[in-house]
């Protein structure tokens, strides 16, 4: 990245030269990182996780390319490091497929949109998100059963989005960069009537996944009034290990900004449970806690997931984190304009195992990006073209990576033709992936979960 004392030309400059060394149209080459057994990585990142989990896993990667495509950033990271990259690094989020941006609730309790997922984040190539994108668009579409003009279209939205609002970050003050967000007011200033109304119901959706919602459906109060988790298995269910977890939060806490864990401080854990997350992350430990204040009414609920070595280290030269729940914590907040004023980390002092921790349903609209229909996706795909270029924009050089852009032509040509190669990849990646889990044998519907902790 360009060094802060130079001018805005300069850094124009900077990213105008990048051009010499890695031209635009070599973002089009895909280079696949190895050509046998290569759904290998996918099963090595499974020796590590709850092993009884892993039939369900294999179920939701295996309901079709899209799905397997979301659970498999292991493997794309490999490719994108194997094909040409530039040096305009910034914040990336490592899996930045369609389904990991919608709507969430803000501190001040404003909807916005913005990516939503950050296990994989990592400092790296800018292009490489844009290309994760612009796949996981492509095999959405295709899914939705859209023709091949309108799904090539999809995808050119976001692009052409990045491109368009990268160059007015770029023109921005840096201040002003950091103050942008993605709220309803903004977003509706930039979309058709049509267009606006959808987005209307995604938040109206997004607004009944509130933290009262998600009581109401995990949890129950038994006959003393204590609050207890109603038991779902496989995919929910109660723990006993409540003295490592509350040495697990205190830590946590110590992660917080003083007066948010000045809040935290005022309540203890009453239940403790297992559960079963996303598609890819599935096998991996995740935990929901409910909380209270000594009320039984006042209620909590938080989630510590399991941080796991991003998919992206190893490939990008420099130093690993020493936590890998930090990296996470960090990333999301530098790279989401508002964020879960409760998020954290900690470390289980037992195993080793790094978490980060967050509000369950904190108004967090559930997508399933296949179903938008063509209006919906191409409007989702354009304000995740959007999110995507004000996020790098903060953590990356704006000036720098419009630079290198230029009016953007060339530049989304080039990614949508690795794209649509790479969506042939992920085909055949997922056929073998089928050919080696074979039938899919039903979850047991509870699973062992005695060595969650490992």
């Amino acid at each position: 990245m360009p060094t802060p004392n130079l001018t805005r030309a300069e850094r124009g400059a900077y990213g105008r030269l990048e051009r010499q060394r890695r031209s635009r149209s070599s973002l089009g080459e895909v280079v696949p990182a190895g050509t046998t057994d290569r759904v290998s990585a996918v099963f090595a990142q499974e020796t590590d996780r709850v092993q009884s989990l892993l039939p369900l896993r294999h179920e939701r990667m295996s309901a079709s390319p899209h799905a397997f495509f979301r659970g498999t950033a292991v493997i794309m990271a490999a490719d994108l490091a194997a094909s040409p990259s530039t040096k305009l690094h910034a914040q990336v989020c490592g899996d930045a497929h369609a389904a990991n941006f919608g709507v969430f609730g803000s501190p001040e309790r404003r909807l916005v949109f913005d990516l939503n997922d950050f296990d994989e984040t990592y400092r790296g190539p800018f292009e490489w998100d844009l290309k994760r994108l612009a796949v996981s668009l492509l095999l959405a579409a295709h899914e939705a059963g859209l023709g091949r003009k309108a799904t090539t279209a999809v995808a050119t939205t976001a692009l052409t989005s990045y491109v368009e609002h990268m160059r007015a970050y770029a023109d921005m003050p840096t201040l002003q960069v950091w103050y942008a967000r993605l709220d309803g007011r903004t977003i509706s200033a930039h979309l058709d009537e049509r267009r606006a109304a959808q987005m209307r119901v995604q938040a109206d959706k997004a607004r009944t996944r509130s933290a009262a919602r998600a009581l109401q459906k995990f949890v129950e109060h038994d006959d003393a009034g204590v609050a207890r988790f109603r038991e779902r298995p496989p995919r929910l269910q109660r723990l006993p290990e409540r003295d490592r977890v509350e040495a697990m939060l205190a830590s946590y806490v110590d992660s917080l900004a003083p007066e948010w864990a000045q809040l935290m401080r005022r309540f203890t854990i009453q239940d403790l449970a297992f559960k079963a997350v996303g598609v890819g992350s599935v096998g991996t430990r995740c935990l929901v806690a409910v909380l209270d204040s000594g009320d039984p009414t006042d209620l909590v609920l938080i989630q510590l997931k399991e941080a796991n070595r991003s998919v992206l280290a190893g490939h990008v030269p420099g130093p690993g984190p020493r936590n890998q729940g930090r990296r996470v914590v960090v990333g999301q907040k530098l790279m989401q304009a508002v964020g879960d004023v409760l998020l954290g980390w900690t470390r289980d002092p037992d195993s080793g195992r790094d978490y980060y921790v967050r509000q369950l349903w904190d108004m967090k609209g559930d997508l399933d990006v296949s179903q938008l229909g063509r209006h919906g996706l191409t409007m989702h795909a354009y304000l995740c073209g959007w999110a995507l270029a004000r996020a790098h924009a903060r953590t990356g050089d704006p000036v720098a990576i419009a630079g290198y852009l230029g009016s953007g032509g060339k530049a989304s040509e080039a990614v949508l033709s690795f794209a649509e190669q790479y969506t042939e990849v992920v085909h055949d990646d997922y056929q073998a992936f089928l050919a080696a889990v074979g039938d899919i044998a039903p979850p047991d519907i509870r699973v062992a979960l005695s060595g969650w902790a490992d």
